[in-house]
């Protein structure tokens, strides 16, 4: 096996399948596990900065076979509504399956997502107060590929499905892989952002410039680009934004990921 999934999810349903499909064009139906028990689960006070804190539903080992690139796993969180996860599949060698890397906008979404209350925004914060932390565990508060949601399905699945009509192999990665692995894109010749990449940590934007500066080639389809500027607590499961300098705290000079 790759590695294994844990989902946390929340459902009326008592026993449920997820069915998981590859993302392209056409969209390849993969397989489904049975037989998942399903409970309601409710978040915990502030999940917008501590996570939503819920129990784990099942785990998944991902085959060896799996293909690497993005999947979407389906399941009911009532009887007649259905929910879906998207998922990476990542390569144990880096660049052995394609030269060519797709790094999605995860950062944005995660800034852009108020469930728990807040967001990196005011416009849908509570009280219309924004938060300066926001967690990557917890479910996106609308659907996906609404404005404030992930914008997987308005930008990187339409970029997806043209490389995969035109033959065009593609590895996929998310931002925050770029700071676990300082030489990521160092294994690939070219590298695509699409849509909404606005959100990026300092060494995510040092890593794009030297690929670029080594002669790698970046082909940018996204606008607001490296906008603002962010970085990770808790192992990458918290990201941090101010976008003050008067009101944050790790404002000094000495600390190198200042904002």
């Amino acid at each position: 096996f790759r590695s294994t999934l844990t989902f946390y999810l929340s459902s009326s349903v008592t026993k449920f399948p997820i069915s998981f499909f590859k993302m392209g064009s056409p969209v390849q139906w993969i397989m489904d596990s049975n037989n998942i028990n399903g409970k309601v689960q409710n978040p915990r006070d502030s999940s917008f900065w501590y996570g939503a804190n819920w129990d784990t539903t099942f785990q998944f080992p991902i085959p060896l076979t799996w293909q690497p690139g993005v999947y979407r796993a389906e399941y009911p969180i009532t009887p007649d509504t259905a929910a879906a996860i998207i998922f990476i599949v990542k390569e144990d060698s880096l660049g052995s399956y394609s030269k060519s890397l797709f790094v999605l906008s995860t950062n944005t979404w995660n800034a852009y997502n108020s469930y728990g209350g807040k967001s990196l925004y005011a416009f849908n914060s509570s009280n219309g107060e924004r938060s300066y932390k926001v967690s990557f565990q917890r479910p996106f508060e609308r659907d996906l590929g609404i404005f404030g949601s992930p914008d997987y399905y308005r930008y990187a699945n339409k970029l997806i499905n043209w490389t995969a009509n035109n033959n065009i192999p593609l590895e996929t990665a998310s931002m925050y892989d770029l700071d676990l692995n300082p030489s990521l894109l160092s294994n690939y010749d070219i590298v695509f952002i699409a849509g909404h990449n606005e959100y990026w940590s300092r060494a995510e934007r040092r890593q794009f410039e030297n690929f670029i500066n080594d002669g790698g080639k970046l082909i940018n389809l996204s606008g607001n680009t490296s906008w603002w500027q962010v970085r990770f607590e808790d192992s990458g499961k918290t990201m941090v934004s101010y976008k003050d300098k008067n009101v944050d705290k790790a404002n000094n000079p000495l600390i190198p990921d200042s904002l």
